[in-house]
């Protein structure tokens, strides 16, 4: 059934096994071969057990594979990045790039990525850095501003830096506190997964839900939407883009990834209040219902999709809304196109060097 799909990725596979794989070998012996060929060092990939962001790993590595490959690209986990700042400095020359991993950690909601990220701002001033699709949140409290005081001197004191923002609010809150950065706007990188001739052959069997338990979450009772859904429809899977597990190499990334791409492709709809839940409903052409978390991010990402009939966004998951929406989508005859990846996402390295 998923024949299209395995062709897809088994390539991205093989390439990344034998481009970047390097388990467990210590950061400074990866860095001893690299000769004098252009570099890129892709930075800050997670470790974490989020598919989601795992997902943009492996979008990223994609897109830099078929933009870059003109460049040796050398990925650093996000473990790394104190104990591995010399080793880099050691071969890193001023025409090398530096990437730094996207998301939604610009702020004060997840320090530890922020600090990481400025980190390597300040130490690596000669170097063109690009930071891949973000949204930022800086709270309005005490740490909130003290953090944004920080960030604000540190990525305004870069001659050379890139920030993607990922949807308005963001690029409009970077580019009024991060002026001296060069801010674009486009989508979130995972879009860039998008393939069209990854067609879902046989029946959907079932409703996924994808809901997150975290800090970001704002359903009061995540249990009272899963069993307004069981009543509605009996087929239900309950799922999440989080596992509980560490995911430090990119063969695990990718396969971690196409396990969540299947799970959404064998869905009939997808109920989820995560961005990527969306993001990869709308990728792998599955109807999906969602719902806003703390920030704006997936209002936000909505806008870039808001024209497909299958992704329908609600402002909360009221039982009548659900039992409604799940209606309308079950009986949709034929979804639109998605046309985001070859829009915006196609153009990344002119948008890199036309500054």
């Amino acid at each position: 059934m998923f024949k299209s799909l395995t062709d897809f990725l088994m390539p991205m596979i093989i390439s990344l096994k034998c481009n970047y794989f390097k388990i467990k070998q210590p950061l400074k012996s990866r860095l001893s071969n690299l000769g004098d060929s252009k570099k890129i060092f892709y930075m800050m990939l997670p470790t974490h057990g989020n598919i989601g962001d795992q997902a943009i790993a492996v979008a990223t590595l994609k897109m830099l594979e078929d933009q870059f490959s003109d460049y040796k690209i050398v990925t650093i986990n996000d473990d790394e990045i104190y104990s591995g700042i010399h080793a880099i400095k050691e071969v890193i020359s001023p025409h090398d790039l530096i990437f730094i991993h996207g998301g939604g950690n610009m702020g004060d909601l997840y320090l530890t990525a922020e600090r990481q990220r400025l980190c390597i701002v300040k130490n690596f001033p000669n170097n063109k850095i690009i930071s891949m699709t973000q949204t930022a949140f800086f709270s309005d409290s005490n740490q909130g501003r003290r953090q944004l005081a920080r960030s604000r001197k540190i990525y305004n004191s870069h001659e050379d830096l890139i920030l993607f923002a990922r949807e308005k609010k963001t690029f409009d809150f970077m580019k009024s506190n991060f002026g001296n950065a060069h801010v674009k706007l486009i989508p979130d990188i995972v879009f860039y997964l998008y393939n069209p001739n990854n067609k879902i052959k046989g029946r959907r069997n079932f409703i996924t839900t994808c809901l997150r338990s975290d800090e970001e979450s704002i359903l009061l009772s995540p249990h009272e939407v899963i069993d307004c859904i069981s009543k509605i429809d009996k087929e239900m899977f309950i799922y999440d883009t989080y596992v509980a597990r560490q995911i430090s190499n990119n063969i695990d990334r990718v396969l971690e990834v196409r396990s969540l791409m299947n799970q959404f492709r064998r869905s009939k709809i997808v109920v989820t209040d995560r961005m990527h839940g969306m993001v990869l409903s709308a990728i792998t052409g599955t109807p999906c219902i969602v719902t806003k978390s703390m920030d704006d991010k997936i209002v936000g990402t909505y806008q870039w999709i808001k024209d497909l009939n299958y992704v329908d966004f609600v402002d909360s998951f009221d039982n009548k809304i659900l039992k409604e929406k799940i209606e309308s989508l079950c009986n949709l005859e034929k979804i639109s196109t998605l046309d985001i990846k070859s829009k915006y996402l196609m153009d990344i390295r002119e948008q890199v060097f036309s500054n």
